[in-house]
């Protein structure tokens, strides 16, 4: 009877102990929290219709779609009501961003992460640069529809090792589609493509990328990059790097093949980008640009946005469209803009949204043309306003 009594004793103060230490957690993030520096964004930008993140894909009859955790998202009057549907089982879940495109036949393919399989090193709890590189699991998977989202396929398994980004996939002129992958050769990352010639059933990869042979962060290597094709057919490939630039790669056998990564001009808070062809015609990039007086680590405050007439060769002067400033000494994440993706709902409209820092904004081509570059560094540049 005396053990059974302390035994309750302990269970009720090990009870007593989580409760604490939860409450402790809230408390202490919730001030971590109110000390992020608030969202900001171009002044003539609105508020998205909704909070889904995307991808997002137009269909023909003007329907948007997207899907995110284990579910289809549709909506029928640009973003204000959705519709759902759960077409992943138990099994699967979309808990990053995915890349999404859709074909002229109908055929819509999106590329995933499946965080169920996530695993950081053996037992979940490696330290990269130590142990096995085959315990670092995240695996990409794709999922097809031939009727333009109202049912989908199975999951198709892509590959078993860490990718930390599925951001980029386009439709080439020849109909092949091209998925950007990544992967790691010990303790670097590459950068790859996975490429389709039937509509996403099969797919085989390129060459890796990757860049430097000394591994002194954990985010060495080529990461993350987005790709364009180009009007003499050639695609091309923007790359996350640890050097302070965006690297470039370039394809001409429709992604079988990449060129070695050569560093551009354009300056990049070691964070990745989003460059996209746009309605008519031009190219935009969408990135963290690094800051007047930052270095390339802890800088994601701004997000930036440029314009392209030449394919991609030069851009225009980077427009500031939406930033979370630090404070001083303070890199939480919830102080930067970051991770964005693009989406022209109609031409000259944008949605742009980020991973970092939950922005969700509208915002047409003219307003950001019309805006002047922050050469100066001034903080905040006095076209941003409050986010609503």
């Amino acid at each position: 009877m005396t053990i059974h009594k302390h035994l309750i004793q302990f269970l009720a103060m090990k009870r007593l102990f989580y409760l604490f230490a939860t409450v402790f957690v809230v408390l202490f993030l919730s001030s971590r929290l109110l000390t992020a520096g608030p969202l900001l964004m171009h002044g003539k930008a609105v508020p998205m219709p909704t909070n889904l993140q995307g991808p997002f894909v137009l269909l023909p009859d003007g329907e948007i779609l997207t899907v995110k955790g284990v579910s289809v998202h549709r909506s029928k009057d640009k973003g204000k009501t959705w519709t759902s549907k759960k077409i992943l089982d138990d099994k699967f879940i979309n808990g990053y961003e995915g890349a999404i495109v859709r074909t002229p036949e109908g055929t819509i393919v999106f590329a995933f992460h499946n965080t169920n399989e996530m695993s950081y090193g053996k037992d979940g709890k490696g330290k990269w640069g130590e142990g096995n590189i085959e315990d670092w699991v995240l695996p990409v998977y794709v999922i097809r529809s031939t009727d333009d989202g109202r049912t989908w396929s199975e999951p198709i398994f892509i590959q078993k090792s860490w990718n930390g980004a599925v951001r980029s996939m386009i439709r080439l002129k020849s109909g092949r589609i091209l998925l950007v992958g990544q992967s790691v050769i010990p303790w670097s990352h590459t950068t790859l493509t996975y490429a389709s010639d039937d509509g996403g059933q099969t797919w085989k990869a390129s060459n890796e990328l990757t860049i430097g042979e000394k591994v002194s962060h954990d985010h060495d290597g080529a990461m993350e990059a987005t790709i364009m094709q180009r009007n003499d057919d050639s695609v091309y490939m923007l790359i996350r790097t640890t050097t302070g630039v965006l690297h470039e790669s370039v394809s001409t056998d429709d992604g079988t093949t990449w060129s070695e990564p050569q560093p551009t001009t354009v300056k990049n808070s070691h964070s990745c980008a989003s460059m996209a062809r746009l309605a008519d015609g031009r190219a935009i990039l969408i990135w963290n640009a690094t800051p007047i007086g930052k270095d390339i680590f802890g800088s994601r405050e701004e997000l930036s946005v440029a314009f392209s007439d030449d394919d991609a060769k030069t851009w225009s002067e980077p427009v500031i469209v939406a930033a979370r400033y630090v404070k001083e000494g303070d890199p939480w994440t919830i102080n930067q803009v970051s991770y964005p993706l693009f989406f022209e709902i109609e031409p000259g409209v944008y949605w742009i949204t980020s991973g970092f820092g939950s922005l969700r904004m509208q915002i047409t081509e003219k307003d950001i043309r019309e805006s002047l570059p922050n050469p100066t560094g001034e903080k905040p540049p006095a076209h941003l306003k409050l986010a609503d």
